[in-house]
């Protein structure tokens, strides 16, 4: 009797969850503290690789908020330091064995350019925008102009490619350095090579259709469209809930018919780092009186700590798109 009772409290142990997730609409302060996020994100000046392993990256403490992860390349990591607001400059470093090294200083204007790395890490875009027109250019991984277009009006990067920038303006557009862009859609709001996947705007509201075959998107909704789930079966993004506060509500859709996911409760700040641990998992960026963290949510709606709180010190996940403007 004493072994049968001993085998039934192993069991019992062994099929008690390992971490305790919060019910849906928790607090971000109030979620308990699960298992580190199993990918790769920065958090300040450490890197967190999906492995497990930490490593400090050679910057000092007063460049954490403003620190970037865009992404590996040629075997060094790649990183933006857009500098405070309104500095007059920002950068992108390589980082190799402790060292780095400043491959591009850019010139700040309206304000910081957004950067991103092609996830084949052969080429780096900036995209800025300074009230009469945008900025486009194009470098290789060793900072490199490969090309350059200044144009009227207002256009947002959306991805990069391989060796295609996608971006919408007037028209969603790819667009290739020394070519003139090739315009493909008439709206767009997140493209997806892997998943053959581009949010279409109309009338106000978003709905996925084929990348390389844009036509009625096959689902609407009142929804800002962020990060495809690896399997494709899943796009996680945001309903907005007030424009002058800014804030903005995680929410998970299905990819096949819109069906809106058991909500999260959480409110997410501007450009979010927001990226998928699994088909199953995603994991938002957060920020509360304790500063910031990671939260894993899971498509029930439940979340908890993927980090520990970092307090101002920025969180980003590579191949991120920053938009300029987080609205619709």
């Amino acid at each position: 009797m004493k072994r049968l009772a001993l085998v039934a409290l192993v069991v019992g142990a062994l099929s008690t969850p390992l971490t305790s997730y919060a019910a849906p609409g928790a607090a971000p302060a109030a979620l308990p503290r699960g298992a580190d996020a199993h990918v790769t994100w920065l958090g300040g000046t450490t890197l967190h690789t999906g492995g497990g392993r930490t490593h400090a990256m050679p910057f000092s403490a007063d460049r954490a908020p403003f620190l970037r992860l865009l992404g590996r390349s040629h075997h060094s990591w790649v990183i933006a330091d857009l500098g405070e607001v309104q500095a007059p400059t920002s950068r992108v470093l390589r980082v190799h064995r402790g060292r780095y090294r400043t491959i591009l200083t850019v010139d700040n204007y309206y304000d910081r350019p957004t950067y991103q790395l092609a996830r084949d890490g052969d080429q780096i875009v900036t995209w800025d925008y300074d009230r009469g027109g945008t900025t486009a250019s194009v470098y290789s991984w060793e900072g490199r102009l490969l090309g350059q277009r200044i144009t009227e009006g207002f256009s947002q990067l959306l991805g990069v490619e391989g060796d295609q920038v996608i971006f919408a303006g007037r028209h969603v557009a790819r667009w290739t350095a020394g070519s003139p862009p090739v315009p493909f859609a008439e709206s767009g709001l997140l493209a997806d090579a892997r998943h053959d996947a581009l949010f279409v705007v109309t009338r106000k509201v978003a709905g996925p259709t084929s990348l390389s075959n844009p036509g009625t998107p096959t689902w609407t909704a009142g929804f800002v469209p962020r990060a495809f789930s690896p399997d494709g079966r899943w796009v996680a993004g945001y309903a907005l809930e007030s424009v002058r506060e800014k804030t903005r509500r995680l929410e998970v859709r299905s990819m096949r018919d819109g069906t809106l996911q058991p909500s999260t409760g959480l409110r997410l700040p501007p450009n979010a780092a927001l990226t998928w641990e699994d088909a199953d998992h995603l994991l938002a960026g957060v920020h509360s009186d304790r500063g910031n963290a990671l939260v894993r949510c899971g498509l029930g709606g439940r979340c908890e700590r993927a980090s520990d709180w970092l307090g101002d010190q920025a969180i980003t996940v590579p191949h991120q798109v920053e938009y300029f403007f987080d609205w619709p």
